[in-house]
């Protein structure tokens, strides 16, 4: 309005303001794919957070104290020449068997046999590593490569104070492709 006057625009203005809007069809089919949207997104976070490596609900999860890994995640899939084998807390000492084949101690990763210049009978032959129990099969070891399909592993352990009589296992499996 300028003194007093109105302009068309502003009549056309007002008189749109008391017409009544058509109602908008897409207001409720915007409003449920905003919901399932929503939905979706906390269902996604949910699974993500359940299958997370840090989760120890997840199938197959090696869960004792002891263990600080394992090598490779249960359920993982991997070549045939991988590195099998457990992590443990300082102090403990242990074994693997995969596939039913007890792995010798001088074919775990790190041992040193007699032949060798730093071989001392009273450390034994892991003396550095006897916390990290780890197997890479190659020629002329218990197994020379893995078979394709499911791989099973059970690593016993013990804390080296307490003796062999009070280790416990852990068991899991992977997939070699």
């Amino acid at each position: 309005m300028h003194n007093g006057v109105t302009t068309m625009s502003e009549d056309l203005a007002a008189a749109l303001e008391d017409v009544p809007r058509p109602p908008d069809p897409w207001r409720w089919p915007r409003r449920l794919l905003m919901v399932c949207a929503l939905g979706a997104a906390i269902a996604f976070l949910v699974v993500s957070l359940q299958k997370s490596p840090e989760s120890a609900s997840r199938p197959g999860a090696v869960t004792d104290p002891a263990v600080v890994r394992s090598v490779p995640e249960p359920g993982a899939h991997v070549l045939r020449q991988t590195s099998v084998g457990v992590e443990l807390l300082p102090g403990y000492d242990g074994e693997l068997t995969i596939d039913g084949v007890a792995i010798p101690e001088d074919q775990l990763d790190g041992a040193v046999g007699p032949g060798n210049p730093s071989y001392d009978p009273k450390l034994g032959i892991r003396p550095n590593n006897r916390n990290r129990v780890f197997f890479t099969p190659g020629p002329d070891k218990a197994i020379d490569r893995y078979l394709t399909g499911e791989v099973h592993v059970t690593a016993r352990f013990w804390n080296i104070a307490d003796g062999r009589s009070a280790s416990r296992t852990v068991s899991w499996a992977f997939f070699v492709n």
